[in-house]
């Protein structure tokens, strides 16, 4: 009986200001690598969506987005606050970032009671989730783990509230739901996070004795509220039916490109260390290491500290689940595993803390040893790299353009960034913000780094490759362009992306193979010049009909 009053004591005063201000801070340092990345392909589409939201049109309807809604409404928020520019996203996933860290901290704290061991957890996340490149930061899979996150912490203080308040109890519930439901919005897979939501609900049942059913329905009402809420607005704006059809033609793509014998490439390169996968292997890795000290303390008798552990242990094996059922196996589909990698780490290195090896009696001491683990493992990692480059770019040692062409990461066979930004700043320099644009081809970046609008939702040709409403797609698609021909109209080639498209031609074969749009660019534009890849054409007499 007397250990419930420690307990309520203790989670009173909460992480404290000085763990969170650590975390904030380690975030914002560990962030600002980030900074200088240029968009990838996914970013720039997202980005091009909010930009299409803010000046009041409609995703789906008014923009072809594949992702559900969180997405795009997150690049909105960003984007609204700071302007349409990729620095816009990037400190909004710092601002993420860190929140991330603070969740993912309060959960360790929730389980285990012990504060060095949740300030470590949440330092974690920003360490683990910047290894990684400008491709794999800012993107969806990231961005519900946040959502995911709160919704299980919801669920533990839920448990709590139960003790006293059981209207609290069920607030903390629908919002957990609620949570979970957000986390859906951003990508369908994150409803895996249900499966640790009920752990977590076992654990509140051992641990504070209380009946817990309530927690059921209330969740499943969140969830529901949150999803009710997504269907009202698309239906508000006339954008329900655009949003569906999308999404039946994705579930084409994603049949087709799950390929399960990937896992063994992908499980090898892990175990190897393969050089393609340096910056996952902190957030892979890890955990297993920090395993060791944390079992050497583990406490057997206390059937609570076993639950949290089968909770994050059950947590972490649902989030490689999550991995495995996307069969892609690119590298931002391990972010799921960064919450329960970063709490089993937290707990571990609290457990070094506490080995007699390390019990370092001087404040001080303790420390600058800390301190210097932690500035050891930024140069042993990618991130040490990173934050090099971010210096020299700072100091004006490099501009960003040496930078980028300095990093082979950015010269993609199907993905040029130098290529890219060289044509969009033309684009930008010669034509003014009224005139439209049209990319035929995979580079929605170029919309958003040119500030210029695309004359069609179709941003990009990926769903006019596909057999699904090929006939119907291709003839919005001709409206469109004559009812108002874009300026300049961009062909891409060399593009071929047998994994994303199941075709084997790129752009440019792919237009001549349009007849109907091959003659109405023939009809009306002039070859101007060509930037890498990129065949960049000027529209001539535009009341001509083609």
């Amino acid at each position: 009986m007397s250990s419930a009053p420690d307990r309520r004591h203790e989670h009173a005063a909460g992480l404290g200001r000085a763990s969170s201000v650590w975390i904030i801070g380690f975030s914002v340092l560990c962030g600002s690598v980030s900074l200088i990345y240029p968009f990838g392909r996914d970013q720039g589409s997202y980005g091009y969506a909010a930009w299409v939201l803010l000046d009041g049109g409609m995703p789906y309807l008014d923009v072809y987005a594949y992702k559900p809604p969180m997405n795009v409404l997150l690049h909105a928020l960003a984007m609204g606050v700071s302007g349409v520019n990729t620095w816009a996203i990037r400190a909004m996933d710092i601002a993420w970032t860190a929140a991330t860290g603070l969740v993912v901290a309060s959960i360790a704290l929730e389980l285990w009671k012990r504060r060095d061991a949740a300030l470590a957890a949440g330092l974690a996340v920003p360490f683990f989730y910047y290894q990684i490149d400008y491709w794999t930061t800012a993107q969806t899979d990231g961005w519900m783990t946040l959502p995911s996150a709160i919704a299980v912490w919801a669920v533990l203080r839920g448990g709590r509230a139960l003790e006293h308040d059981r209207r609290r109890a069920i607030l903390n519930w629908i919002g957990a739901g609620a949570s979970a439901g957000v986390a859906v919005l951003f990508k369908y897979t994150a409803g895996l996070i249900g499966l640790p939501m009920l752990l977590a609900l076992a654990w509140v049942r051992a641990s504070y004795r209380h009946r817990v059913w309530l927690g059921l329905p209330a969740m499943l009402l969140g969830g529901l509220l949150t999803l009710g809420a997504c269907w009202a607005w698309l239906s508000s704006g006339g954008a329900w039916d655009a949003f569906m059809d999308i999404q039946l033609g994705l579930a084409s793509y994603i049949g087709h490109r799950a390929d399960l014998s990937d896992i063994r490439r992908t499980l090898y390169w892990l175990f190897s260390l393969e050089r393609t996968k340096t910056d996952l292997v902190p957030l892979v890795w890890t955990p297993f290491v920090a395993l060791v000290p944390a079992l050497i303390t583990a406490r057997p008798k206390n059937p609570a500290s076993w639950l949290g552990w089968a909770l994050v242990a059950g947590w972490w094996l649902i989030a490689f689940g999550n991995v495995l059922v996307q069969g892609k196996f690119y590298d931002y589909h391990y972010l799921p595993l960064l919450a329960p990698s970063a709490l089993v780490t937290g707990l571990g290195f609290s457990a070094l803390l506490r080995l007699p090896l390390a019990r370092i009696p001087k404040p001080g001491l303790r420390a600058a040893m800390v301190a210097g683990l932690i500035s050891v493992a930024i140069a042993a990692t990618p991130m040490g790299g990173r934050a090099v480059e971010l210096a020299r770019v700072t100091v004006g040692g490099q501009t960003i353009e040496e930078y980028v062409a300095s990093r082979s990461e950015y010269a993609l066979s199907l993905y040029n960034v130098g290529e890219i930004r060289a044509v969009a700043d033309l684009i930008e320099a010669t034509t003014t913000p009224e005139q439209r644009v049209f990319v035929w081809g995979y580079a929605p970046t170029i919309y958003v780094r040119a500030q210029r609008h695309a004359v069609s939702r179709f941003l990009y040709n990926f769903p006019l490759r596909t057999e699904w409403r090929n006939a119907e797609y291709k003839a919005e698609l001709m409206r469109e362009l004559r009812a108002q021909p874009p300026d300049v109209f961009v062909v891409a080639s060399e593009d071929r992306y047998v994994g994303l498209t199941g075709s084997k031609k790129d752009s440019m074969e792919l237009l001549r193979e349009f007849e109907e749009l091959n003659e109405f660019v023939a009809s009306l534009y002039s070859p101007e010049t060509k930037i890498g890849r990129y065949a960049i054409f000027r529209i001539g007499d535009p009341t001509v009909a083609p």
